[in-house]
């Protein structure tokens, strides 16, 4: 779809050139075109999302595991979770209660050599998996603290974000504005308001 947005701009940038080109003829108003399209056809689009989507498709993986993992703890206890997993992980893990999601348990899981907790929720009958890194470098790439971003990736949505320096994400096979709400939630939390 964002190459077909881009075809769409650079057709009708080439339209306005043709148009342009019938009232002033010369060089010069040919190179000016050129440059207008080359700039309208470079134009960012949702297809700048391709080293996230890279990047979150680790994560993707490890939620369509679940639980089904050895080392998983099941647990509906946000307490027992969150010490399980900081012995696990050797550093306190916050275990967000999210509104209208059941917590069900966690597993520490390896991205790349990065350790990750992978907190696990239903959520309107579907799985939710919140999961905190201790680095903002998702598998090479940095992600934004100034706000949640959302990609899709294997039939799931993940939003990802940061919290003191740290990467958090939510990957569910939910709509894209319901995963972004409960990354927000977990930002808002986490942020103590």
């Amino acid at each position: 779809m964002a190459a077909l947005d881009a075809e769409d701009r650079a057709a009708a940038a080439i339209a306005a050139v043709r148009n342009h080109r019938r009232h002033i003829l010369g060089w010069g108003s040919v190179v000016a075109a050129a440059a207008v399209i080359l700039l309208v056809v470079s134009i960012p689009t949702r297809s700048t999302d391709v080293p996230i989507q890279n990047a979150v498709a680790p994560l993707v993986d490890q939620a369509g595991i679940g639980l089904r993992s050895t080392g998983a703890l099941e647990s509906s206890d946000p307490s027992q979770l969150g010490s399980w997993l900081a012995s696990q992980m050797g550093y306190h893990i916050d275990v967000p209660a999210i509104s209208n999601a059941v917590l069900i348990g966690g597993r520490v899981v390896d991205l790349n050599h990065v350790p990750a907790a992978a907190v696990i929720y239903t959520m309107h009958g579907k799985q939710l998996t919140y999961f905190a890194m201790p680095t903002a470098n998702l598998l090479g790439t940095m992600i934004s603290n100034d706000r949640v971003r959302a990609v899709s990736s294997g039939g799931f949505n993940v939003a990802t974000w940061t919290e003191a320096g740290a990467a958090r994400a939510v990957v569910a096979a939910m709509d894209e504005k319901e995963v972004v709400a409960v990354a927000r939630e977990c930002r808002q939390k986490a942020a103590g308001y």
